[in-house]
């Protein structure tokens, strides 16, 4: 049983979605050098820090090869209108 415990704790470890990326503001970026952009497009409300948003950001630190505590993003602009945001701009930062 506690072998049992111990393979579903280690399972749920890595099948549990980790982000990373840690959204900063413009008055923030002085210590962290820009890397990329990057135009995220959505439906809905503006929710950029929801995990679709948050996940593509963490794959492009992954193709860049920024480790997951170092990836910083920082939201240039919405465009849409109050209630459908369509897309986002998005700088991408390294400390």
């Amino acid at each position: 049983m506690k072998q049992l415990k111990a393979i579903i704790a280690v399972c749920t470890l890595f099948c549990v979605p980790a982000f990373a990326a840690t959204q900063i503001n413009s008055m923030d970026t002085a210590g962290y050098t820009k890397v990329a952009s990057l135009s995220l497009q959505q439906a809905g409300l503006p929710t950029v820090g929801d995990s679709k948003a948050v996940q593509a950001i963490d794959k492009q630190c992954h193709k860049l090869g920024i480790q997951p505590d170092q990836c910083y993003f920082r939201v240039l602009s919405i465009l849409g209108d109050s209630s459908d945001h369509k897309t986002a701009f998005v700088e991408i930062y390294k400390k």
